[in-house]
C-alpha cells in the first residue's frame, strides 16, 4: 500500500513508523478476514496509544516507535494503562525499528522488519 519493497526502504521512507505498522496490521486482519478494529487512545493529559485492537475481553495496546534502540519511555502509557484498566486483561506490543524481538516484563517487543512472520503480525 505504501510502495515499500524492501525492508531498506523502511529506513528513509517517509511514511515509515505509525503509518507503515498501521497499514500493515489493517492488511493482516483484512486477508484474515479479522475485524478492522483499530483504535487510537488519548487522554487528557496527553498520554497516548498508537493503536488499541479489541480481541474478544482482551486490549491489545500497541505502541509503534522509529528508534532502533529501546528506550524506558517506550513503555511509560502501558503501565499507567493498566492502573487504570481494572480487572480487563491487556497484551502490550511494542513495534520498533530494530531488528531485534525481545520479550520484555511489561510487553513483548518486535522489530518492524518481522512484521511478515507469521508471529509478528496481530
Amino acid at each position: 500500500m505504501l510502495g515499500i519493497t524492501s525492508a531498506d526502504d523502511l529506513v528513509a521512507h517517509p511514511h515509515r513508523g505509525e503509518t507503515f505498522v498501521l497499514s500493515e496490521l489493517v492488511k493482516v486482519r483484512y486477508h484474515r478476514a479479522l475485524p478492522i478494529n483499530l483504535h487510537f487512545w488519548q487522554d487528557q493529559q496527553g498520554r497516548e496509544i498508537d493503536c488499541v485492537i479489541e480481541k474478544g475481553k482482551k486490549l491489545i495496546l500497541v505502541e509503534i516507535k522509529a528508534g532502533q534502540t529501546l528506550a524506558e519511555d517506550y513503555f511509560v502509557n502501558f503501565q499507567y494503562l493498566r492502573k487504570i484498566a481494572g480487572k480487563t486483561p491487556l497484551e502490550c506490543i511494542v513495534y520498533y525499528a530494530g531488528e531485534t524481538d525481545q520479550p520484555r516484563s511489561t510487553a513483548k517487543v518486535l522489530g518492524w522488519k518481522n512484521l511478515a512472520k507469521p508471529n509478528g503480525l496481530i
